[in-house]
């Protein structure tokens, strides 16, 4: 396996997948639990890792405390304190605010309020992840991509990441990183679940026509980071070794140091 400087831009602080743990985190082991991320960077020879918490109480905690580790938090956008808690979670360390538009159920009818955050994160300073795959009954009820849309006609101009790149609407994705320069794209998750398919080769296309623009992710522990490794490298194995250098490493690396 090829060896790359290595920084996993989408992982969650979790031994094991566990997704009702994680909107409940936040706890008196929250500190243990992130030491133990700590170790999962140093065993897998990852330099950085951008951390997911789903739990808002986790405003509370000091992302300061952790080197090499960069905190995202998930934002309850329909609580009346969500401003506040934005404005918290920046004062403790947070980088960045996420959106889940599936487990958070995100329509049309959402989205100006999701605006007003997004607003706030601007102000912030922060940048803003959007769950940008999608699936269920109706996967286009709860529409990533829609939303994305809708935030930057709207004027939104700070930093949005594409989590998962868009799962099997790769191309429709790549097609919003055409117009909006402050769009990226981790590719969490998206290299394992759609292994063999066109989605596959999709992906390896946008990677190269945008390829300062997606980061190497791997959902940990949804899919085990060698595993994600893998993958990756088969997903790029036409490309030169400076665009897989990028992907590993340097786009991650120069997005995250706005945020230092």
């Amino acid at each position: 396996m090829e060896k790359f400087k290595i920084i996993d831009a989408h992982t969650h602080c979790l031994e094991t997948a566990d997704l009702k743990a994680e909107f409940k985190w936040f706890d008196n082991n929250f500190d243990k639990k992130v030491r133990r991320h700590v170790d999962y960077l140093r065993h897998n020879k990852i330099n950085k890792a951008v951390v997911y918490i789903l739990d808002e109480n986790a405003f509370a905690m000091n992302c300061r405390l952790y080197q090499n580790l960069i905190f995202a938090l998930l934002i309850d956008f329909r609580q009346l304190r969500a401003l506040d808690n934005i404005r918290k979670a920046k004062n403790s360390g947070f980088k960045g605010i996420k959106i889940l538009t599936y487990e958070q159920q995100v329509e049309k009818k959402d989205y100006q309020l999701i605006l007003k955050i997004a607003r706030e994160i601007e102000k912030q300073k922060m940048f803003l992840t959007i769950c940008a795959t999608f699936g269920g009954a109706d996967p286009y009820q709860y529409d990533a991509l829609a939303l994305a849309r809708y935030l930057l006609q709207k004027g939104y101009q700070a930093d949005m990441v594409l989590a998962h790149s868009g799962g099997s609407r790769i191309k429709e994705a790549a097609l919003i990183a055409g117009s909006s320069p402050n769009v990226y794209f981790d590719t969490s998750f998206t290299t394992a679940y759609w292994r063999g398919s066109s989605v596959i080769s999709d992906l390896a296309g946008a990677i190269n026509e945008f390829p300062s623009r997606y980061f190497f992710g791997s959902d940990s522990p949804n899919i085990k980071f060698t595993q994600a490794k893998r993958d990756s490298l088969a997903l790029l194995k036409g490309s030169t070794l400076r665009i897989k250098n990028n992907f590993f490493y340097n786009n991650a690396f120069n997005f995250l140091k706005k945020y230092e």
